[in-house]
Formats: C-alpha cells, structure tokens, sequence
C-alpha cells in the first residue's frame, strides 16, 4: 500500500497520437509514482483514443474516459474529468507539455506541508518539439505563498496551465475548472483568478513545467475569441461586484483586441487601444498605443 497522496492528472487530447508515447514516458518516470492519469478525448481522428485504450492496458494507472461526449472545449473535458478524480490533488496536463521527473512530488510537498493552500503552481519555460529538455534533479524544493498575487496576474497571465495542481476538496468550493462556451479562449485565466480571487496559492520556485511550441501558436481568429472571452470575464467579475479586477480585465480585453484589429482597421485598433489605456495606464498598454497611433497615421 503506497502511503504517499495520490495525484489524479487530467489530460485533455485532440489529434495528439504523436505525443502518447512521450507522455507515458513522462508520467511513469516520476519520482512522485502514485498517481491516475485520466484522459479525455475531445473527438480526435488520428487514432489518439486507440493509443490510450492501448496504454491503458498496460498500465492501469492510465485511464481513458470513453463515455465523454466530444463539445472542442478544453474546460469541459476537465470538468467532466474532476467528476471522475480521485486523488488528494488535481494535475492539469495538456497532452504535449512535459513535466520534470520531481514536479508531482515537489507540488505535493508543498500542499503537505500547508493544509491551507488551494493551487500550487510551478514556474515554466518552453520547448519546441523534437527537442525535449535536459534536466536537473535532487535539488531542495523552493516554494512561496502569495498573498498578493492578484494585482501582478491581473497585468498578465505567467502561470502556465500545465503547471497548475489543486487540491481536489478545494475545487467544490472555488469551482475554477467548469466548461463555459463563453470562456473557452480564456479558461485557463478564468480558472486561475477563481482561484486566486477565492483561495490561497503558492508557488514552487523552479521551472518544473514545460509548454510545446510546435507550429499551431494562437491564430488570428482565436486572437479576436480572446479578446471576445476577455470581455466577458469582465463582466462577470462586474456583475459579482468586484469593480477592479473587472476594470483590469476590460484594460486587457481590449488590448488584445487592438493588436488582432492594428493591420485590418488601423483606427478601430487606435480606439481599443486608447479605451485600454484610460482603463488601466501602464508601460505595455503605452506601447500598444503607440504602435496603433504609428500603424494609423501610417494607413491615413
């Protein structure tokens, strides 16, 4: 009987075939070796579910979850995979992200150590893929807890998702991982200010998580979603009352939405991007302003 917590990690696929293997890898390789990985497919064609069902045989800590109904929504396959975990804590996984061998086990440490936290995330950097990352083990776990994390995340998202873990208890109270059509550009950021906005959140101090570039960076189109989904954020944290995350939010709705507008409609751009400014003034959203106001006079 393994003693130690079990981590449920959720991994949401779509036409991922070419990762299983890495991913199997990566998971059975932590130090941390009590865990499920529950898989849910979102309606891939390439044969990614065969290659689970596959895994799944030889190793029944893997776990496809086959009656879930395909919606192309990243947030209600982890939804519909909260329903089904049974670990302590939660691991959000997406399917070509690598985690360093120590990262469950460090996250893990952290929530033992203090009962009171909700997330811990870890600090992240980027690979392209073909290239995996070397990496350094049996260093001493660093970890803070941040009582004033809302103000800096509320400027810009630097959590990445596959770096987040949550106590599992917590997520009935705080309900960060529920799909939304409305939300689906900007789940993550949702998920994460729940969080922030209702629990307690540390950090582990070392770059234990690793995001793929691999040639499919945000489009166009789902730039303009983004924003679209930024907007409607603010106005939920409006309609709750809470005017100045909602304010901050709107500021960068609509800097997001200048940058999609500037090489289309440079004055449409040069409009969200003065709205982002009046809401929230700051060097970056200055800047953004400035290049619409060039991008403008250059197309007038």
């Amino acid at each position: 009987m393994n003693p130690s917590p079990l981590v449920s990690v959720i991994v949401t696929a779509y036409q991922g075939a070419r990762f299983v293997r890495d991913l199997e890898r990566m998971l059975v390789n932590q130090t941390h070796d009590h865990f499920e990985c529950l898989i849910v497919d979102d309606g891939s064609t390439d044969g990614t579910p065969d290659l689970y069902r596959e895994l799944s045989a030889r190793d029944s800590r893997f776990r496809l979850l086959a009656d879930y109904t395909p919606k192309k929504i990243v947030g209600f396959g982890r939804e519909f995979a909260m329903g089904h975990a049974q670990g302590t804590y939660v691991a959000i996984l997406d399917h070509d992200d690598i985690f360093h061998p120590e990262k469950l086990a460090k996250q893990v440490e952290v929530f033992e150590a203090h009962p009171e936290v909700d997330l811990v995330y870890t600090l992240h950097s980027r690979f392209l893929h073909g290239t995996p990352p070397t990496f350094c083990t049996g260093q001493a776990t660093k970890f803070r807890l941040l009582p004033h994390i809302l103000g800096p995340l509320l400027k810009e998202n630097f959590v990445g998702c596959s770096s987040v873990m949550v106590r599992r208890s917590s997520e009935a109270r705080i309900k960060g991982y529920v799909g939304s059509q409305e939300f689906r550009f900007c789940e993550d950021y949702h998920s994460l200010l729940r969080y922030v906005w209702l629990g307690k959140i540390a950090v582990v101090e070392e770059v234990l998580t690793y995001l793929c570039d691999h040639g499919q960076n945000m489009s166009s189109g789902s730039r303009l979603g983004f924003a679209e989904s930024l907007f409607g954020l603010s106005k939920r944290f409006a309609d709750q009352g809470q005017m100045e995350i909602a304010r901050k939010i709107e500021s960068q709705a609509c800097k997001t939405r200048a940058r999609y507008e500037i090489a289309k409609d440079p004055k449409a751009a040069l409009q969200f991007a003065w709205r982002s400014f009046k809401l929230y003034p700051r060097p970056l959203t200055a800047a953004v302003l400035a290049a619409c106001t060039l991008r403008r006079l250059v197309s007038a």
